[in-house]
């Protein structure tokens, strides 16, 4: 089990990516190559933000922090406390903001098996592609031998270099993606355990993606479930060592840990979907 204090990292700014000006804390990130991989961050867009209308080929989780925002054209405003689902091959958007918005982002490897890019292969692949085109409001614009001009989602011509071949995107699962309102849940009391309460927001797709608010009193201590991210969005504690509001904690499949709560504490609790064996399926499909 990792534990994360945000206070402990360094905070990143950017405003050369894909989509528009960034700033971010890099809080965890998975393993390269493994259909599993997973990039968590806790990132606030700048200014004039803007992001067409697109999908992934893989999976996100958007949890908002602060009061100020993001507009989706077809989901509508998310606002502080709403967590966005957005499974893979759905499109949504275009997205955007006029001033700086805060939120915890987690993108990573859906069940179509096609992984996710780390950090440093997204910036070599990112920066290749500068060296003959150009990056504007979500769009790469590149021009080929016979000095064409060809426009392209940005992420995908990033995610087609880095695979050398052509992205075929999963099939469409669900029509759009999620916006929930998690204070329009109702609070559940555990049945086993005196001070914790659940607010279950659902479990998306198969191999599932599980998402909850968990809220403890203090002195209460909570056991956490392997293959999992805890975030802090209120609370402190010292135990298994100090932790306190916008902490991560991470455990691996087959981890086991737990924490104390110094203080009244609310949590978002993401279940990671099981992708074992993910990989050699569609290798068998495949031949």
């Amino acid at each position: 089990m990792r534990v994360i204090r945000i206070e402990d990292l360094e905070l990143h700014r950017s405003v050369d990516t894909a989509r528009g000006g960034l700033e971010f804390y890099e809080i965890l990130e998975g393993t390269p190559g493994d259909p599993a991989n997973f990039r968590l961050l806790l990132s606030a867009t700048l200014p004039g933000y803007y992001a067409p209308r697109h999908k992934h080929n893989f999976e996100q989780v958007r949890y908002k922090i602060d009061t100020v925002p993001t507009r989706y054209d077809d989901l509508g405003d998310a606002g502080a406390g709403s967590v966005g689902y957005f499974p893979e091959g759905t499109p949504y958007g275009p997205a955007s903001s006029d001033e700086r918005t805060q939120g915890v982002i987690l993108q990573y490897g859906g069940p179509s098996g096609h992984g996710y890019m780390s950090l440093s292969e997204y910036k070599e692949h990112f920066n290749a592609l500068k060296k003959r085109g150009t990056f504007q409001m979500g769009i790469f614009t590149g021009h080929d031998e016979a000095g064409g001009k060809h426009n392209q989602d940005g992420y995908e011509a990033v995610w087609e270099s880095w695979s050398g071949r052509k992205l075929e995107y999963p099939k469409q699962r669900y029509r759009s993606a999620i916006l929930m309102e998690p204070e329009n849940f109702p609070w559940k009391v555990a049945r086993d355990r005196v001070g914790v309460r659940h607010r279950q927001l659902g479990v998306f797709g198969d191999p599932g993606t599980k998402l909850e608010m968990i809220s403890l009193a203090p002195g209460v201590t909570l056991p956490l479930e392997d293959r999992s991210i805890y975030f802090v969005s209120l609370g402190a504690g010292q135990v298994p060592s100090p932790w306190s509001r916008h902490s991560t904690f991470s455990l691996k499949p087959g981890e086991r840990g737990s924490i104390v709560a110094g203080e009244a504490t609310e949590l978002l609790h993401i279940g990671m979907p099981n992708l074992d064996g993910v990989g050699q399926r569609i290798h068998a499909s495949a031949a």
